[in-house]
């Protein structure tokens, strides 16, 4: 891995660092093998602060050079563990796999309370534009977040009209449904790249207003479990492994053994199937103008792939939650919502990472009849 924080002047001391050491080889002289220590703790010391400094400028270069910097440090090569079915045959490739770790059918029950319009009044559009960072990657239209910020007085009226009507209309501009497709790679090959769909940053605010109220909806009746903690406010993965680090602190002052199983389901929003999400938000209380207007979202999409200069043919999309949409993470938790209701030993989730833990002496069965729920 390559470390960017030594410079030449590092490489000629430790050129210096070697001569020492095949000298003391030579002689075995007691003072040549002390300058060699003392010279080799002195270039660590220097290396240390080097190190230090270039971190610090890091923190000052905004957050995505410093998430970028991070994942360089946690990135796992774990390979993809081979599953079988209920019958005990194993997949033979990544769509057999796909279909194993496919969700059951929607179990949570019909629920009264339902949510059926939004509001895009020019003072929401016109708050969501103030919100935009500056430097954002624009869609298929070009059209930069910079841009829309600065001209948020003015076209915040006529946004707001024109999303009002796609929303009633449950009609989409062709151009708001257009992305382009970054395939930015996990591992060097082909089956593990990551698809990040950029699309219209008009699109987005029109997204980000379903969301907000979409959420509240589904929080305030209670539809999304407290024990899922991937993008919602307030919950995130620090507070995720608070919650875990104190029932096992407490399982440890009790003398008591923990067992923990991770789960994860691989390219989950790849694989999620419309067919199903659907029902499962007409059955959490979605209904109306916003369900049409989601299923439209989700179903007339399509996307090219672009590599440096060069663009693919265009294609639709038949399945999945498009990453890099703000609506589909959302959408999403609503689709695992009842898997959680499920569970009955301790868990806790973040999107499509999750863990179930347990005294293995009292709780082993439970456990494992979550964990064939979990992957069934």
């Amino acid at each position: 891995m390559k470390k960017p924080w030594i410079q030449q002047y590092f490489l000629k001391r430790a050129r210096t660092k070697k001569q020492l050491w095949l000298k003391y080889k030579s002689t075995g002289s007691q003072a040549e093998f002390d300058r060699h220590r003392s010279y080799s703790n002195q270039l660590k010391h220097y290396l240390r602060s080097a190190k230090h400094r270039y971190e610090l400028r890091l923190s000052k270069s905004g957050p995505k050079t410093v998430y970028k910097y991070v994942r360089t440090k946690i990135l796992a090569k774990v390979s993809t563990p081979i599953i079988c079915d209920t019958d005990n045959v194993f997949a033979r490739n990544e769509e057999g796999t796909a279909n194993i770790r496919n969700l059951p059918a929607c179990t949570t029950p019909q629920i009264k309370p339902s949510l059926s319009n939004v509001d895009f009044s020019d003072e929401i559009v016109f708050s969501e534009f103030t919100k935009l960072p500056e430097k954002s990657s624009p869609g298929s239209d070009g059209i930069t977040s910079l841009v829309l910020k600065r001209c948020a007085t003015t076209i915040s009226g006529p946004l707001a009209f024109i999303m009002t009507s796609a929303f009633q209309t449950s009609v989409l501009s062709p151009i708001l449904l257009q992305a382009q497709v970054t395939p930015l790679l996990k591992r060097a090959i082909k089956r593990n790249q990551r698809t990040i769909y950029l699309s219209s940053i008009c699109c987005k605010i029109m997204e980000r207003v379903i969301c907000h109220h979409l959420r509240q909806f589904l929080i305030d009746n209670y539809i999304i479990s407290s024990n899922q903690y991937g993008f919602l406010p307030g919950r995130s993965t620090v507070t995720c492994l608070l919650r875990c680090l104190n029932d096992w602190s407490l399982s440890l002052e009790r003398n008591e053994p923990t067992d923990v199983i991770y789960l994860e389901f691989e390219k989950a929003f790849d694989c999620l199937p419309h067919h199903r999400l659907l029902p499962k938000l007409e059955n959490s209380g979605v209904q109306g103008l916003l369900l049409k207007c989601i299923e439209t979202f989700l179903s007339d999409r399509y996307f090219n792939v672009r590599v440096g200069s060069s663009f693919s043919t265009k294609r639709n999309v038949l399945s999945a939650v498009p990453q890099g949409l703000v609506l589909g993470p959302l959408l999403f938790l609503v689709y695992v919502s009842d898997l959680l209701s499920l569970l009955k030993s301790s868990h806790f989730f973040y999107a499509d990472d999750g863990k179930l833990y347990g005294n293995p002496l009292t709780l082993s069965q439970i456990i494992q009849d979550d964990f064939s729920i979990s992957y069934s």
